[in-house]
Order: structure tokens, then sequence, then C-alpha cells
């Protein structure tokens, strides 16, 4: 599973990836064995690096409600 976790694809695994990585392997396991104590979350105490400029995930949803909003020729939603 560790080959997975280079997750900005540069070849090795830093600690921010790591930990990350260990997280949605334990999550992974949760929801086969025991689901009904639901995902664990945690914040990452590593620094990761960053693109700057780059989008999160909160700015791809930000960005698809507006041009979604924008194109609704219909008014359908």
């Amino acid at each position: 599973m560790i080959e997975y976790c280079d997750f900005n694809n540069d070849g090795t695994i830093e600690a921010c990836e790591a930990f990350d990585c260990i997280v949605i392997v334990e999550n992974q396991w949760r929801a086969e064995y025991c689901p009904e104590y639901g995902l664990l979350y945690c914040e990452n105490p590593f620094v990761c690096n960053v693109c700057e400029g780059a989008w999160n995930c909160d700015d791809i949803y930000y960005i698809s409600e507006e041009f979604l909003m924008a194109y609704d020729t219909n008014n359908d939603g």
C-alpha cells in the first residue's frame, strides 16, 4: 500500500504523505470491519508542501458551484 502514498508523484514519501496514507488505510479497515464507528479524521501535524496558487478541494467546490450557476440557462439548478 505504501507505493500508493506518493500523492504528489515526486518519487518520495514525505512525513505529510505517510501520515495521510496511514489514516486512509485505517479508514479502509474501519469501513470494512467496523463501519458503525465511522471514519477517523486526524489533522496532519506535519508541514505539507503546497504549490502556491494551486486550488484545494474547497476551491474546486466553490468554483464548480459558480460555474454551474452561471451556465444554468433554464434555471433548473
